[in-house]
């Protein structure tokens, strides 16, 4: 099983992208996109992003579907 760990389009995976957010005290997606310049492409990094400021989760599993 694949595991979905990151952003392809920048390259940061989202336990990096969940460090940053809880050390700038981030909770704005639109503010953390343009800090880590992230989703400004594809966006299918999005849905994954929302689930991991809800959740604290930071890989998932390539065929779930959020």
């Amino acid at each position: 099983m694949t595991k979905i760990d990151r952003c392809k389009c920048c390259g940061k995976s989202f336990a990096e992208i969940h460090k940053h957010a809880q050390q700038s005290r981030t909770t704005s997606m639109k503010r953390l996109r343009r800090e880590l310049e992230m989703g400004r492409y594809c966006t299918a990094c999005l849905p994954y992003l929302r689930e991991m400021f809800r959740t604290g989760q930071t890989e998932f599993d390539e065929e779930r579907t959020l």
